[in-house]
């Protein structure tokens, strides 16, 4: 968690929250704003999150493998970059789509 937040503040890291009215303000963030954010209904996503955090990178090979099983012709990803999200309590993103394949790892919590 700390981690993630910490992208966000970096001014060369493409960040956004999104409130429970899906209102949008883009990065980077001040730490004084991100501690001031409410119990709930927020998100924090962060672009190219394997970019800026080697521990996330090192979990593309192994998705990798596992999707494309032993490189035989077949379905590949649209793979764009790797982002990570932080959503509290009735949080999320509202209704879209996704120019590239998506595959979600959840960490930690759980989804209603």
């Amino acid at each position: 968690v700390d981690g993630l937040a910490g992208l966000a503040l970096e001014p060369d890291v493409s960040s956004r929250l999104v409130s429970k009215d899906l209102g949008v303000e883009a990065g980077p963030f001040d730490a004084a704003a991100l501690e001031a954010l409410p119990e709930d209904g927020w998100t924090l996503l962060v672009n190219d999150a394997d970019r800026c955090a080697p521990a996330i990178a090192a979990l593309w090979p192994a998705v990798a493998a596992q999707t494309w099983g032993d490189g035989a012709a077949g379905w590949r990803w649209r793979r764009d970059d790797v982002m990570a999200s932080l959503s509290a309590s009735g949080g999320g993103v509202g209704p879209h789509v996704d120019s590239s394949d998506v595959f979600l790892v959840q960490a930690v919590g759980r989804k209603r």
